[in-house]
């Protein structure tokens, strides 16, 4: 049923890489934090990141790091591989040209100024269309309304049983016929 192994097999080599990766990285926020990181550590990327921490600080472990996690020359913290090419860019900002921008005039000299021209708005209020009814609150909510069960309290500190028996009690007072025709007979 239960697999002790799992529970005291300890970790994967994966997952130990995972937490020492992420206790360096606090750490370097905690340096990076206090003004006392090194120039040159830094990087777009995780990888890249640790990659610029292994070649200033030269392996050196952190002492906050879990014996359990930590590392040395013989049993070296490895970054995972990524792009390293990769490069922040700003997207959107583009060099306009110098070109002046010509306002466009309108069509209008084109048109035989004799025709009668129907003014259109694109926002007409159309007042033969009527708004939809409001919607009616279906129930009402009685705040006086006393909840069957058990009550918390910290007083008689109640435990986790309590949900189990509000369940069963509402489950009772809804169906004591049927509760009575199957649940008694199993005493």
């Amino acid at each position: 049923m239960c697999d002790l192994g799992k529970v005291t097999g300890g970790i994967t080599g994966w997952q130990r890489q995972e937490f020492r990766e992420l206790a360096l990285l606090d750490y370097i926020t905690k340096l990076r934090f206090q003004g006392k990181l090194k120039d040159g550590v830094g990087g777009n990327t995780r990888s890249a990141l640790i990659k610029s921490w292994k070649t200033i600080y030269k392996g050196f472990c952190p002492n906050d790091v879990h014996p359990l996690l930590k590392w040395d020359t013989e049993n070296a913290l490895i970054p995972q591989e990524d792009d390293d090419t990769f490069v922040w860019q700003k997207i959107g900002a583009q060099v306009k040209s110098a070109k002046a921008v010509q306002k466009r005039k309108r069509e209008d000299d084109d048109h035989d100024s004799n025709e009668v021209k129907i003014a259109t708005l694109k926002n007409d209020v159309i007042t033969s269309v009527k708004a939809p009814p409001k919607k009616k609150q279906k129930t009402k909510a009685d705040m006086n309304d006393k909840v069957r069960g058990l009550e918390w309290t910290a007083s008689t500190w109640s435990c986790a049983y309590d949900s189990i028996l509000t369940i069963l009690s509402n489950v009772y007072f809804t169906n004591v016929r049927q509760w009575h025709h199957k649940a008694a007979s199993a005493n």
